[in-house]
């Protein structure tokens, strides 16, 4: 006898007796576990298939261990990234021994609750506090009445002051008038120094521009001298040509009578061999 039932998202072939590891499942060790979802159920002589799962046959059993199952590397890498990660995994499961595989036992259904039972009580809630609050509102908007017709009889008082005062201030003006014609003439004079001193201050401000203005006017004199020099040099060398070109025509021609005469000597020296010759033939 044995059966296919699905779990965790996967199919396991069970037998009575068996101990099985499946996906976890929440329980402690030695609590019931069923298998509702049979796929497949054979008795040894007949085969029966779900279409998906098979409602009359369970599989019962009970857990035997809880724990986690060896571990696994992951790594991770990606090429020319500096990227590497590596992590462990143990993955849970649960170790579940097999009892029986059969028929499932027909479940108690839950009887609806009649009208002739009694309903349960409902606490009423006390509205005491809530007249007292109702009170306490009430109670406020009268204060706040109060306060402003208060407020409002003390308003003309504060009017009457002003008025008072205004008049105390209208029978003070002929003394302040005076008091602040004083105050005005011992500010003009001051005000005299003031000018006084702005007036000195540009007579000293002017003083170096009026330097700046007598250089600008020597420089401008002197400019007119430079070029009165500047001529006259030029005059004297136009003056001076003529004497340097009959110079130089001198100069050419003795360098030209030099050349003549340098010609004439190696005529003269092959003339002068010629005369010796005759005069040793005469000695023999």
């Amino acid at each position: 006898m044995y059966a296919v039932v699905n779990t965790g998202g996967k199919q396991y072939k069970v037998q009575q007796g068996e101990i099985l590891r499946v996906e976890k499942i929440s329980g402690d060790v030695g609590s019931p576990v069923t298998f509702d979802r049979v796929l497949m159920f054979s008795d040894g002589e007949t085969v029966s298939i779900g279409q998906p799962v098979l409602e009359d046959v369970a599989v019962e059993g009970h857990i035997v261990e809880q724990g986690k199952a060896r571990k696994i590397i992951v790594f991770k890498y990606k090429r020319r990234k500096r990227y590497r990660r590596t992590q462990g995994h143990r993955q849970q499961f649960t170790a579940v021994q097999i009892d029986s595989i059969g028929t499932k036992q027909p479940g108690a259904k839950e009887t609806p609750i009649k009208a002739d039972e009694p309903k349960p009580e409902v606490k009423k809630v006390e509205t005491e506090p809530e007249a007292k609050k109702v009170e306490a509102k009430e109670a406020a908007p009268k204060k706040e009445a109060v306060k402003k017709s208060e407020a409002k009889q003390e308003v003309p008082k504060e009017t009457e002051t002003k008025q008072a005062a205004a008049e105390e201030t209208d029978a003070e003006k002929p003394e302040s008038k005076a008091a602040a014609k004083k105050t005005e003439a011992k500010q003009e004079v001051p005000k005299e120094t003031e000018t006084k001193q702005a007036a000195a201050e540009e007579t000293v401000t002017e003083k170096p521009e009026s330097k700046a203005a007598a250089k600008k006017t020597e420089a401008k004199q002197a400019a007119p001298r430079k070029s009165e020099a500047k001529k006259a040099a030029a005059e004297e060398t136009v003056t001076e040509k003529p004497e340097s070109k009959a110079a130089a025509k001198k100069t050419e021609t003795k360098q030209a009578a030099a050349e003549e005469t340098v010609a004439e000597k190696p005529e003269s020296k092959a003339a002068a061999t010629k005369k010796a010759v005759p005069q040793e033939k005469d000695e023999t």
